[in-house]
């Protein structure tokens, strides 16, 4: 399977998050010298995902300093749309530039795990870490658990899928994406049995994957068992503190990706 990465790295902060940050974009945060994006870049570098686009605001056009840079578009769902126009690939693993810990190996696992479910046509894909794996390796860390009937999960925040299903699931996609603030829109169109077996703790991994599937229009994969490091974003000051606690005790020097 030839993989490619779209890696998103646009959006606004709030001021007192970008005080902390030293910058108005969370992709330029600094951990141990190296900003987030430099650290998503050499993890994708590294796992040897093929081509990648990052997509954000021109400002971090000379921080893209593994594969190309795109200007972002108007939406969140845009910007990937216009990532995947960009790369040669069957299948596009799609990140955020804000989650500083990404690895190589974490990436190789996902999509190694997706390889092993061997899917046919169009589908998509989602990971998620159990939460005892996740606090064993980051107790630092504030950290916000779904429950499924397999225990409690961490969801990251890369996810995957075939360039046709993004590009066929649009349609499906804009309505839940405007639905999201209606509780009676998304319940009308996740399902209300799906909304009460996940508010009694009833609803398992099969269950995730069907519903997203029916939602989707293609087949709906769900890793259960990704690198706690994937989930671990930066979208608050406490956040933040967490990750440089993190790198600080586990990074004894500091390491930088080269141009290509």
């Amino acid at each position: 399977m030839k993989w490619g990465a779209v890696i998103a790295a646009g959006g606004t902060v709030e001021p007192e998050l970008a005080a902390a940050l030293g910058s108005d974009s969370k992709a330029l945060a600094r951990f141990n010298g190296v900003t987030s994006l430099e650290r998503t870049l050499a993890a994708v570098r590294d796992a040897g995902l093929g081509e990648s686009v990052t997509v954000g605001p021109a400002a971090l056009r000379e921080h893209v300093v593994h594969g190309e840079w795109a200007m972002q578009a108007e939406s969140a769902l845009d910007n990937i749309l216009l990532g995947i126009s960009r790369i040669d690939a069957e299948a596009v693993l799609m990140m955020p530039a804000d989650t500083p810990l990404f690895s190589a190996e974490s990436l190789t696992h996902f999509t190694d795990r997706i390889r092993d479910r061997d899917p046919a046509g169009d589908w998509f894909a989602a990971g998620a870490s159990p939460l005892p794996d996740f606090t064993r390796l980051y107790p630092e860390a504030p950290v916000q658990a779904v429950r499924l009937r397999e225990g409690r999960m961490v969801v990251s925040g890369m996810y995957a899928a075939t360039p046709s299903a993004l590009r066929n699931a649009v349609d499906r996609v804009r309505p839940l994406i405007g639905a999201r603030k209606s509780q009676l829109q998304v319940i009308s169109r996740i399902g209300p049995a799906a909304i009460l077996k996940f508010l009694f703790g009833r609803l398992a991994s099969t269950d995730v994957e069907a519903v997203a599937g029916r939602l989707l229009g293609a087949q709906a994969i769900l890793i259960p068992d990704v690198h706690p490091a994937t989930c671990l974003d930066v979208d608050t000051i406490a956040d933040y503190h967490a990750v440089q606690a993190i790198v600080a005790r586990t990074e004894p020097t500091t390491v930088r990706v080269e141009s290509t």
